[in-house]
């Protein structure tokens, strides 16, 4: 998933290297989808006042959050393989899982608090940072549609820690009993979901039915290790029709600026994503090698893209009206989404060579000696 290391799908079936390679082009996809919507929904609000003229497709790229999930699912079972059963082996995913999620975005949502504390000496409120440090579906100030970390991209971090903490839960079973837990309890929830009011927001949102897509990768998962996903060239072209709803993207509750997370949204959104991830592990996927190196770097980045995108766009729009105001240049709309999408994949690169890959290799390390000393699995 993005908040994976790829490293760990590599060690996780070394022998299948075109799968890896098509879960890490989907990653890079589903975060530059991600990218590409904000990115229009930027210049469509930067051409509103009549300067320029841009009016932003219907496409659901809201939907590469759906992927993002599926995928999670998908790799969580397959690293995780050699896990299930062994001793201390809930610690051991646990401490993975927060090593790749928190300094990364403890560091952007502390840099986006400074930034909007400069920008709108904003008064800040520590309770809700707090919450979102610590992946706390939680916001004083807002009813459920509001509800959203400081870092508003952290809202699918409160649901992949949610699903991180369930999964290690039954990580000491054997794994094809593990699978059915978890999917029966994400069922569940979601569920029970239907009967929870909206007021409590906690609950209510970590009990939509998104979370199903967690248990739809995972399937997918037990599917690929058992090598039952292998499918003709034609079989995996009909899988991928499906991708023109999300082009289409026909209903109006999915075309909101915060879409709900619910069965709706799984089934139009996730639904197409998850034929493509089926398509992607069930053969090898042709790429022109021009591309791959870019896309695996992509791929690897994806955290990083998806956390920093934000930053970049902002940076963008701001650079592109400064020369708009003291240069009288024209604001023409495809530049500037161009250049957002430019200097968001360069700087999610450098951050994921220069950031995350080193320190989190330095957090790994050190963990590695405490669980040697306790003679755990690293």
């Amino acid at each position: 998933m993005l908040y994976t290391d790829a490293e760990e799908y590599r060690r996780a079936i070394p022998s299948e290297r075109s799968r890896y390679d098509s879960v890490q082009y989907l990653r890079a996809f589903a975060a530059l989808f991600v990218l590409l919507g904000h990115s229009m929904s930027a210049v469509t609000d930067l051409c509103s006042d009549g300067k320029c003229a841009f009016v932003r497709p219907k496409w659901a790229t809201g939907s590469g959050v759906d992927l993002f999930f599926l995928i999670s699912g998908f790799i969580m079972l397959i690293s995780s393989k050699d896990l299930f059963q062994k001793r201390g082996s809930r610690t051991t995913f646990m401490s993975r899982r927060i090593i790749r999620i928190l300094p990364l975005y403890w560091f952007a949502t502390t840099m986006f608090v400074v930034i909007s504390g400069l920008a709108r000496n904003d008064v800040i409120d520590l309770r809700h940072i707090a919450s979102s440090l610590l992946f706390y579906p939680w916001n004083p100030h807002a009813n459920f549609s509001g509800i959203t970390p400081v870092l508003s991209l952290g809202w699918t971090l409160n649901y992949e820690m949610m699903f991180y903490i369930i999964f290690s839960a039954f990580i000491y079973l054997q794994r094809t009993h593990a699978l059915f837990w978890i999917t029966f309890l994400l069922i569940s929830i979601a569920t029970l979901g239907h009967f929870i009011p909206q007021n409590a927001i906690s609950i209510f949102f970590w009990s939509r039915p998104i979370i199903l897509e967690f248990a739809a990768g995972m399937l997918l998962a037990e599917l690929a290790i058992r090598r039952r996903v292998k499918l003709p060239s034609w079989a995996r072209l009909i899988l991928l029709a499906p991708l023109i709803l999300l082009l289409w993207n026909p209903l109006p509750e999915l075309r909101l600026a915060r879409t709900p997370n619910e069965l709706t949204r799984v089934i139009v959104w996730g639904g197409p994503m998850f034929c493509l991830l089926l398509a992607a592990i069930s053969g090898p996927v042709p790429v022109p090698r021009i591309f791959e190196r870019a896309l695996s770097r992509l791929g690897d980045s994806s955290y990083s893209l998806y956390l920093l995108h934000p930053f970049c766009i902002t940076a963008t729009i701001i650079l592109f009206q400064l020369f708009h105001k003291y240069y009288g240049t024209s604001l023409y709309p495809v530049p500037v989404l161009i250049a957002a999408i430019i200097l968001s994949c360069t700087v999610a690169i450098a951050s994921y060579s220069f950031f995350e890959k080193p320190f989190g290799a330095f957090l790994k390390d050190r963990i590695a000696v405490q669980r040697r000393r306790s003679d755990l699995p690293v």
